[in-house]
């Protein structure tokens, strides 16, 4: 029955992506309402070298692929509601269990696990189908409710981003077109042409192991969130106040961003200082400064500095951080340098390069990406990541980007 499910699903996957292409397979408008339905797959493949370390990879080298097709809908109706959905198939297949877990899939989102199913657990394949998103949106003047599950992101910075609170991507993820939806309800507030305030409320769910996305349909009031925000634009620079609790921390933080020297280097700086609800536990401050330099139409590079006050003074202390099963670790060390590059080989083809340092182990990841335009639907890529630092001793980590195998992948991607 699990094979016959997994055929059915690569079949779907092919019908999907052999379809004839188009800006979009269903539209319908009758002047004050419409409805636009449009297709995506990615498919995957990718071959990994691991760390000497059998207890964390059982395999020296490790393959895996998978695809994921979803399926986006967006509706109107009349000026005010409108209505979003966001639902995928995924399948993956892994020579083994312990082979490295890119980000690649919708699971890294704390959100109530009704709305997905996993339909097929093997050894080496599983397949998980549900809801990505699906939110409603009202509109009254200068004001817009949102409710459902909807994508937020409050980040100004692009690699590292502290005020990204809520599955946020890793500093080293190149794509990032489909942010995981979460349970929330958001009021946007035009106070000005340039001033916003904003009110979130994110439901929390208490942990469960045997649930498809490793959280239960169980709402927690200690995982909920609530958070207010407001922007406005000063002298050319957009800047952000926000305050409320995460989870179980109280935050308070903002951000900046904007350019200076007439345009010669542009600025983005954001973060916060989270206060523990739990009196036992010490509170921490995360910030990040990018400086960005565009050289001519097609060269940008990026020196970034992150300082991650979660994090630990040293290896040794890593496996506190993979201990607690309320964190969201990231990352593990406590301050990290970047240098990022994007470069337009081509209008067709792009590069994009990441070279990221963990100061407190030492240890370094360069990740390359490029990526090609076939058609205007049709675009293939090209990532490789390449871990430099100590290998893990048995249980112990003895430094981050040392405990990660060498890495690439290929990958093709049709929107329809």
């Amino acid at each position: 029955m699990r094979h016959d499910a997994l055929v059915v699903s690569v079949i779907f996957f092919v019908l999907l992506f052999t379809a004839g292409q188009a800006i979009a397979f269903y539209e319908w408008n009758d002047g004050s309402s419409s409805t636009d339905m449009r297709g995506f797959v990615r498919l995957t493949g990718a071959a990994l070298r691991n760390p000497d370390n059998r207890i964390f990879y059982p395999n020296k080298t490790d393959t895996s692929a998978w695809g994921i097709a979803r399926l986006l809908f967006f509706g109107k109706v009349g000026e005010r509601l409108s209505m979003e959905l966001n639902a995928y198939n995924l399948v993956v297949n892994n020579s083994s269990k312990g082979a490295f877990a890119q980000d690649t899939t919708t699971t890294g989102a704390e959100r109530s696990a009704w709305l997905e199913t996993k339909y097929l657990d093997e050894t080496n394949n599983s397949g998980l189908a549900g809801i990505d998103r699906l939110n409603f949106t009202l509109s009254l003047g200068r004001v817009d409710v949102k409710l459902g599950r909807q994508p937020v992101n409050f980040a100004t910075a692009f690699y590292f981003t502290p005020n990204d609170f809520f599955a946020p991507f890793s500093a080293q993820t190149f794509f990032r077109t489909y942010k995981p939806g979460v349970d929330a309800a958001r009021i946007e507030i035009r106070l000005g042409a340039l001033t916003q305030l904003t009110f979130l409320g994110v439901l929390g769910y208490s942990a469960n192991g045997s649930t498809s996305n490793g959280y239960s349909g169980q709402i927690s009031s200690n995982r909920s969130s609530s958070l207010a925000r407001v922007s406005t634009v000063i002298a050319d620079f957009e800047l952000t106040a926000l305050g409320g609790s995460v989870r179980d921390s109280t935050i308070l933080g903002g951000s900046a961003q904007g350019e200076i020297f007439g345009g010669w280097l542009s600025i983005r700086a954001e973060g916060h200082h989270a206060k523990p609800d739990d009196a036992s536990k010490k509170s921490s401050d995360e910030f990040v400064v990018e400086v960005e330099r565009r050289f001519n139409r097609k060269l940008t590079a990026s020196a970034i500095y992150f300082y991650h006050g979660a994090g630990k003074n040293s290896a040794a202390e890593y496996s506190e951080l993979l201990r607690d099963s309320g964190a969201q670790n990231l990352y593990l060390g406590k301050r990290y340098m970047a240098i990022g590059a994007s470069y337009e080989y081509s209008p067709l083809t792009t590069l994009q390069a990441v070279a990221i340092v963990n100061s407190t182990d030492n240890s370094r990841l360069f990740s390359f990406y490029s990526v090609h335009s076939l058609t205007d639907e049709t675009e293939l890529s090209v990532s490789l990541g390449m871990p430099q630092g100590a290998a893990p001793g048995n249980m112990n980590i003895k430094s981050e980007y040392g405990a990660y195998p060498y890495f690439i992948g290929l990958e093709l991607r049709s929107y329809f």
